[in-house]
């Protein structure tokens, strides 16, 4: 609008909105705080939730309590709302988040995904490129057993066999 706030609005109502958004800024340095005190073991992980945004009322003031530094006692409270979520909850969404454009790029250029639903816990937290989950903590053959190559992340099931080779050993069964 190219226009000073201040003059356009009022000096009353532009107080307000500053106030506002100090205070927003404030709760959120706080909430940021408390969640980077917490041991994630992944930085993924610590970003996404610190990014992540309440889905009942879009808010970013997202907080946690824990027990000391451990992510399995998080529970997580949006200060708006004050919707909650326990760890194994919010870890997901806030990871699916974090990740989607990443991946919708990614597979749109003719990539692989970025993040794959986990084999073991059967969450989208399996993060390719480390070669492990970052919920379940749980790592999955990614070479194929018998045929030896690399399994497609589309084809990866835990089972350690590409759709080939599984293919032919279930019609040997």
């Amino acid at each position: 609008m190219n226009q000073d706030p201040l003059t356009l609005l009022g000096a009353s109502v532009w107080g307000v909105l500053t106030n506002v958004a100090e205070v927003y800024e404030k709760e959120k340095q706080e909430c940021t705080e408390n969640l980077e005190e917490v041991d994630w073991k992944y930085d993924c992980l610590e970003s996404a939730l610190i990014e992540y945004r309440c889905p009942k009322c879009g808010s970013g003031l997202i907080d946690v309590t824990t027990n000391g530094t451990d992510r399995e006692t998080a529970v997580f409270t949006c200060r708006s709302c004050g919707e909650q979520w326990p760890f194994e909850d919010l870890a997901p969404l806030a990871i699916s988040d974090f990740f989607a454009e990443e991946n919708y790029r990614s597979i749109r250029d003719g990539g692989e995904p970025v993040t794959i639903t986990c084999p073991e816990c059967d969450e989208d937290t399996y993060i390719l490129a480390d070669d492990v989950c970052i919920l379940c903590e749980e790592s999955t053959e990614r070479r194929c057993q018998r045929c030896g190559i690399e399994i497609s992340p589309v084809e990866v099931d835990g089972e350690g066999y590409c759709s080939w080779c599984a293919h032919l050993m279930s019609k040997d069964d």
